[in-house]
């Protein structure tokens, strides 16, 4: 919980306490008084904390008011207050308003969004005759300082948060928290100048996911010199909202039953959109007058992903040489073609997941991959779970509560990510030394499995 917010209950609690034993006083009300509206006016009032505001004005009523109160009536509204604390308390811990970490790299971060049209690419998944592809396309940068307004966590939050509470079976109203996160990122400050373009990275997001789930991952890369681009695919993302208005929300049924062969077909779409994606900047980049012109080093490009994302860029980078190395968090690969499980990549590949599988035959050919990939390593983090590995564990504390994610802490794990992340990156894109992370972990809870071409 936010500092005011627990300044909130404790004022609450000592306040309604003295009222028990009879000792209310006006100056505790006016004391309950001032922390609710010193919550509201910095911090913003949130649904989770509906019980506690129900208590703060019982409160202020029953002592400043004077209300005489005794006997079984004093007790019960007593009970039922430290209940509703309780209950609000949990609430604000396990949904909680968390402060975006802090950057270590020199670069401030900045970011553009953009509504992509294919015409010539008809839109599979649309049930309207005529659709074409669209993609919203957003790019984080380094930025020069200044005062832009900061971006919002989550695009188009009000209509963001009800469609992801959907996907994790929640009340529509649940993730509406969200709307109060602020990111590093500003909107559209100029590029940092530099002498040399900066390496690009393409992240995929996971099935039902969207293109900011792993922001803290993708602003800390950006911190120390990257460029990332990532989009909402359409109909596999949790939301799409197009400048427009139109809304595209998560179709389940376009994976089917998880075959290869229902799978794949996504698979097969979300591969455009990456080369696509890479066109797009290419084109940025030969704008000389442009916002981005001559600064991407579109000779340096690395992918990373997660989930269903993960073995999409798998897929991409197997068939694009424009692709170099590949991370990927928890990579489910059962809708990778046959060819690239069994022939591997000609470029690194890191994979960062949970001590379980997502299946064995997620499993059978995750190892395959690695095995056949010249320089691969596979790393596995004690305590986690398939959705650990994007913002939701620090954001959603309370997913751990119901066995959706791991035990594992969530700092810890933003820390695990972001160090192997860019040591893999900063080593075969920028040829820095290789980083002995791989070799001798700093963090007791990953466990290298397997590794093929030596140390990174």
């Amino acid at each position: 919980m936010r500092r005011l917010e627990s300044l909130l209950v404790a004022v609450t609690l000592v306040v309604s306490f003295l009222t028990y034993l009879r000792e209310g006083h006006p100056l505790g009300a006016l004391a309950v008084f001032a922390a609710v509206v010193l919550h509201a006016v910095v911090n913003s009032p949130r649904w989770q904390l509906i019980p506690i505001y129900a208590v703060a004005t019982v409160s202020i009523a029953i002592a400043g008011l004077g209300v005489e109160m005794g006997g079984l009536l004093n007790q019960g509204v007593f009970w039922i207050g430290g209940l509703l604390l309780v209950a609000g308390t949990a609430l604000g811990i396990g949904l909680p308003v968390r402060s975006t970490p802090a950057l270590t790299g020199p670069h401030f971060v900045g970011t553009s969004t953009f509504h992509l049209t294919q015409d010539d690419r008809p839109e599979v998944h649309a049930d309207r005759a005529g659709a074409r592809r669209e993609l919203m396309l957003q790019i984080w940068y380094p930025a020069v300082e200044n005062l832009h307004p900061l971006a919002e966590y989550l695009p188009n939050h009000a209509i963001g948060g009800p469609a992801l509470a959907k996907v994790f079976e929640m009340p529509r109203f649940g993730l509406n928290h969200l709307n109060l996160i602020r990111p590093r990122a500003r909107i559209d400050p100029d590029v940092v100048p530099s002498e040399e373009p900066f390496p690009v990275l393409l992240f995929c997001h996971g099935r039902s996911g969207t293109r900011v789930q792993n922001t803290f991952q993708i602003e800390e890369l950006v911190s120390h010199g990257y460029v990332v681009a990532a989009v909402d695919h359409p109909y596999g993302a949790g939301y799409t909202v197009y400048p427009d208005g139109r809304i595209i929300g998560y179709d389940h049924s376009i994976f089917g039953d998880d075959s290869p062969e229902q799978s794949g077909v996504v698979i097969e779409e979300w591969v455009k959109d990456l080369q696509w994606v890479l066109d797009t900047l290419d084109e940025f980049d030969a704008e000389s007058e442009g916002q981005f012109g001559g600064v991407l080093d579109l000779e340096q490009v690395g992918c990373f992903g997660h989930s269903a994302g993960a073995g999409a860029v798998i897929e991409f980078c197997y068939r694009d040489n424009r692709c170099g190395p590949v991370v990927c968090y928890d990579p489910w690969v059962v809708p990778t073609s046959d060819e690239t499980i069994q022939a591997g990549l000609a470029h690194p590949l890191l994979i960062l997941k949970q001590e379980a599988h997502l299946g064995p035959l997620n499993a059978e050919r995750l190892q395959t991959l690695a095995r056949a990939t010249s320089s691969s390593y596979v790393c596995e983090v004690e305590d986690t779970k398939h959705l650990d590995f994007n913002d939701y564990k620090l954001l959603v504390p309370a997913m751990e509560w119901v066995g959706m994610t791991g035990s594992i802490d969530g700092e810890l794990l933003g820390d695990i990510l972001n160090t192997f992340t860019r040591a893999f990156f900063d080593t075969h894109l920028r040829g820095f030394p290789p980083s002995p992370v791989f070799g001798r972990s700093a963090f007791p809870e990953v466990h290298l499995r397997h590794a093929s071409g030596g140390e990174v």
